[in-house]
């Protein structure tokens, strides 16, 4: 899998991704994330222009999934309930990791292989259903700190 920024380009692709996505979320009990056309092309669009937006390609240069990774102090994390990050130091914010489904776990491991190695810690929101990847550890309000993408290497 190889990860890079996604362009203009890729538009179509993210919408088709992000359907398949919400469909599999509703044919497999989740029916409150992701409602109403979201994320919606205007959102795609701003991510990318903002330069968040990722697509995980396969060995053959298609786009099988995708996702935000935002720098920076998430509002929406100050305070959790329920929990506690694994640390403060900086942290990338996941948002809207999607996949095709034609590459299993595919996309989510080379989304947290991004960084994994790297020097900060991953955040992202799960939902109430829990989430698709083996590297969140989950509270009971839903929100999970990645521990793969911890700064540190001890525990």
């Amino acid at each position: 899998m190889e990860i890079r920024k996604a362009t203009e380009k890729d538009v179509e692709r993210l919408m088709a991704i992000f359907e398949r996505a919400r469909e599999f979320m509703r044919r497999t009990g989740n029916m409150t994330q992701w409602i109403d056309g979201y994320p919606s092309l205007e959102r795609v669009r701003r991510d990318i222009e903002e330069g968040n937006c990722y697509g995980v390609e396969n060995g053959e240069g298609r786009v099988v999934g995708t996702f935000v990774a935002a720098e920076g102090e998430e509002p929406n994390y100050r305070e959790i309930r329920d929990g506690e990050w694994l640390n403060d130091r900086p942290y990338v914010t996941i948002h809207r990791l999607a996949s095709d489904g034609t590459e299993r776990g595919g996309p989510t491991h080379a989304c947290a292989g991004a960084w994994a190695g790297g020097t900060m810690s991953g955040r992202t929101r799960t939902g109430t259903t829990g989430c698709c990847c083996a590297f969140c550890r989950p509270t009971a309000s839903g929100v999970a700190g990645l521990s793969g993408w911890r700064t540190g290497r001890s525990g």
